[in-house]
């Protein structure tokens, strides 16, 4: 007994293969159509990924741009602070008798301005499952970006407590007392390291955002 289906009787190879064909078209039409949503829901994720991370990264950049100027011109003022200290404890530790009235450095404002960077695209590319839609070379840098973003931030804690310490340098002290001046001087030069660290690293994260910005620029 032969099957009868909508379309008649198979009565032929050919009515046969036909019927083969739309049943395997029934399975697989489906199953092209998913894949072609998935890929453009996967590109459109993707672009808007991208895109995201980007303005981050540009928004970030420009912040740490702020900064770093504020940081030369401490890292200048603390240089010449420290030479003008080491010119007092030379003349006086040489000197038979001291200078009777050596004079501190001239006061400036000293104001740093610390970045406060966003870290909101990447986490919710992380949370989306978008990290894995982005080309290996482009999440490499990436991923460089925001990791050295993270060691730079973690550094705010050395560079707070230090600047806090730094508030001493506020305070009087005989300069023609040469121990006094040595302490100022062991102050200054601990201080402007830690400065010269933290712009170190700020110079290095501006300069891996700049790769991550470049990697993603046909993005």
């Amino acid at each position: 007994m032969r099957p009868n289906f909508a379309l008649g009787p198979i009565d032929s190879i050919a009515q046969y293969l036909l019927y083969v064909s739309i049943v395997v078209l029934g399975v697989v039409l489906p199953l092209l159509v998913q894949k072609w949503r998935q890929r453009r829901e996967r590109s459109r994720l993707l672009a808007h990924t991208i895109r995201a991370l980007r303005n981050e990264l540009s928004a970030n950049r420009e912040r740490l741009l702020v900064s770093r100027g504020t940081f030369e011109v401490l890292g200048n003022a603390l240089n010449g602070d420290y030479e003008h200290y080491l010119r007092l404890w030379h003349g006086l530790r040489d000197a038979v008798d001291p200078p009777l009235e050596p004079s501190p450095p001239e006061a400036e404002d000293r104001l740093i301005t610390l970045a406060s960077l966003s870290r909101t695209a990447w986490e919710v590319a992380q949370l989306s499952n978008a990290l894995p839609t982005i080309a290996p070379d482009q999440l490499r840098e990436l991923t460089r970006a925001y990791v050295l973003q993270t060691v730079f931030e973690d550094s705010r804690g050395l560079l707070l407590e230090h600047t806090f310490r730094a508030e001493a340098l506020d305070a009087p002290i005989d300069l023609r007392d040469l121990r006094a001046v040595e302490s100022r001087l062991g102050l200054l030069a601990v201080y402007r390291a830690v400065v010269r660290h933290q712009a170190a690293l700020l110079t290095a994260l501006v300069a891996a955002y700049d790769s991550a910005l470049a990697a993603t620029a046909d993005g």
